[in-house]
């Protein structure tokens, strides 16, 4: 279901409560800062009345005052106009970025807490752009509003009140005017930028998920000469970005030259009628100093309307994106069972499963008793990985599963996660060090305990020959270790974990058939209390386990032990023959 997209006044509540009023750091110094603002702006407008009498000097209208007094005056003045305007960064400087870090703490969360169907349907680039736009949109919109709105407001006000009380009406008049129009044509021109920048975003997301597929795919893409292919590609993912980015930038520089247009008018008619006193007293020497001097210094702080419009318009809208519809509010309430270990049987019952419109897993069912070496096997597309990732919560499936009696949909998923210890097909290492890697599952495990799990798994050696040894970082996708390397360390990831049920995803698929006999040796012997479920395409060692789950896209399943699966001569035994005699 479709979530309404939030108002600006929403998304700026949401800010101020969840970044401002919850952190009393932050909290603490907004009111400082609001008071250098108001300082800051209030001594800006009374420079003006220091010009003023000094003209009013100049022409013999203010003897009892010296030049030096006006002279000091306006230094002191300037001096602490400095100090406040400056003083207002300096001390937001810190919640500014504060407000940052948390925004993306936060937002990271949230797109880790997705369904595994919902983040991998959004994509990692799209995510990463999505989680750098929200946090700099927070700060942007804290930044915008304390250090650049309010300033602009403050000086208006002031402004205002000066030009009345000196100049009188109708000046005060001319420049209400001269704000609405102001204010209406920049936002007329910003609405029509944020459609351009909501373009923009689109398409910043696709050049991204493309970028950060290609860089990850960069040997295939060198080893069969695409460079100019996917160069030509990625251009293309560019050129709607120029033309947007564009397109907002031109539109920019037309409201910079219109407002500034309406304020010059203004000015212009103002300073005429006030020379010919149509409307108004006529406007002395001094007087006319004072108008000119806080006319500049409005029109100064106005010129940056457009770009603080622009800057919030941004940061809103890019606030509002980031995936609201994808995000489920999470099941795991207080009400769901937690799992505290594994102790009897795994059942399932009439699974199906489907991706699109295909069918990938047809009414399976089978059991997995506490303690079996559970081997799963099947042709390419049976669904094998799939089985396992439902068992995971990866996805959701039609059907039931009970654990221990327990329906699956009542469990607490996080606690069925810290009973499993999972290998998936390509091992997914960390971009950190080997030790963080095989710690990632027990972060309490010790050295000696590490050591021990790497030298029953034949990796500890080959680890002891790289240079900072399990200290040595694995690279980007553990492109540090080769294939076989990045799948023991996963291996020993998952038994640290200790937990009661392996599931292994082809584990051996880098290893030589060797290296795979004595990796499932050690887990049968030495891991013998665990439930082990495995993914497995080596025919040779299927006859190792208690049972093996044949899954057949046309056939549906088998589920026996090896033996017993080749007497019933059913689609497995034409599976295990075809195998037989392909490897002849």
């Amino acid at each position: 279901m479709q979530k309404e997209e939030k108002s600006d006044w929403q998304v700026i509540k949401e800010v101020f409560q969840k970044y401002v009023l919850a952190i009393p750091t932050i909290k603490l110094m907004i009111i400082p800062t609001f008071a250098c603002v108001l300082i800051s702006k209030f001594l800006e407008v009374h420079l003006g009345e220091s010009l003023q009498d000094f003209s009013k000097k100049m022409a013999g209208n203010l003897e009892e005052t010296s030049f030096n007094f006006l002279l000091l005056r306006f230094m002191i003045t300037m001096c602490f106009l400095n100090m406040f305007s400056l003083l207002q960064g300096y001390i937001f400087a810190g919640p500014i970025q504060k407000s940052f870090r948390l925004a993306a703490k936060s937002t990271f969360k949230k797109y880790m807490s997705l369904s595994h169907t919902n983040f991998h349907a959004l994509g990692s680039g799209e995510i990463h752009s999505s989680i750098e736009r929200k946090s700099k949109a927070v700060a942007d919109i804290l930044d915008v509003i304390v250090l650049h709105i309010f300033p602009v407001v403050s000086i208006i006000v002031f402004s205002g009140f000066k030009i009345f009380f000196s100049l009188g009406k109708f000046p005060a008049i001319m420049l209400f005017v001269a704000l609405v129009l102001y204010a209406l044509i920049t936002i007329r021109i910003t609405k029509y930028r944020n459609k351009i920048r909501k373009l923009l975003n689109i398409s910043v997301n696709d050049s991204s998920n493309l970028l950060y597929d290609r860089l990850i795919n960069f040997d295939i893409i060198l080893a069969y000469n695409n460079q100019e292919l996917e160069l030509q590609k990625y251009d293309d993912s560019l050129k709607p970005i120029q033309t947007h980015s564009t397109r907002l930038m031109k539109a920019l520089h037309i409201l910079n030259f219109v407002q500034r247009m309406v304020f010059s008018f203004i000015n212009v008619l103002v300073i005429y009628c006030g020379i010919n006193g149509i409307l108004m007293d006529k406007i002395t020497s001094d007087s006319l100093i004072l108008y000119i001097t806080i006319s500049k210094t409005l029109s100064s702080n106005l010129s940056k309307l457009g770009y603080i419009y622009h800057r919030y318009t941004q940061a809103i809208t890019d606030a509002k994106m980031t995936h609201e519809n994808f995000f489920e509010i999470s099941s795991q309430k207080a009400l769901k069972y937690d799992l505290g270990k594994f102790e009897n049987e795994i059942k399932f019952k009439e699974i199906n499963f489907y991706r699109g419109s295909r069918m990938i897993l047809n009414n399976i069912s089978f059991t997995i008793f506490k303690g079996e070496k559970v081997a799963i096997a099947g042709k390419n597309g049976s669904g094998k990985s799939t089985l396992i990732k439902i068992l995971l919560g990866f996805h959701e499936f039609q059907g039931k599963i009970f654990i221990d009696n327990t329906d699956f949909n009542s469990i607490n998923i996080n606690s069925l996660r810290k009973i499993i210890g999972y290998v998936p097909q390509d091992g997914n290492i960390l971009n950190e060090s080997i030790k963080y890697n095989m710690q990632y599952g027990d972060f309490e495990a010790k050295n000696d305990r590490i050591v021990e799990v790497s030298d029953d798994f034949h990796i500890h050696d080959s680890i002891m020959k790289i240079d900072n040894s399990y200290l040595a970082v694995a690279g980007e996708r553990g492109e540090k270790l080769s294939g076989g390397e990045k799948q023991k360390v996963a291996l020993v990831r998952a038994v640290l974990k200790n937990p009661d049920i392996l599931i292994l995803d082809e584990p051996t698929a880098s290893l030589d058939k060797e290296s795979e006999t004595d990796i499932l040796n050690v887990l049968l012997s030495q891991y013998s209390d665990k439930t082990l479920i495995m993914i497995i395409h080596n025919i040779g060692l299927l006859k190792s386990f208690d049972k093996v789950v044949f899954l057949s896209p046309n056939f549906g399943i088998e589920v026996g032990s090896h033996s017993e699966l080749l007497e019933r001569k059913g689609e497995y035994y034409n599976f295990y023959m075809q195998k037989i005699h392909t490897q002849e």
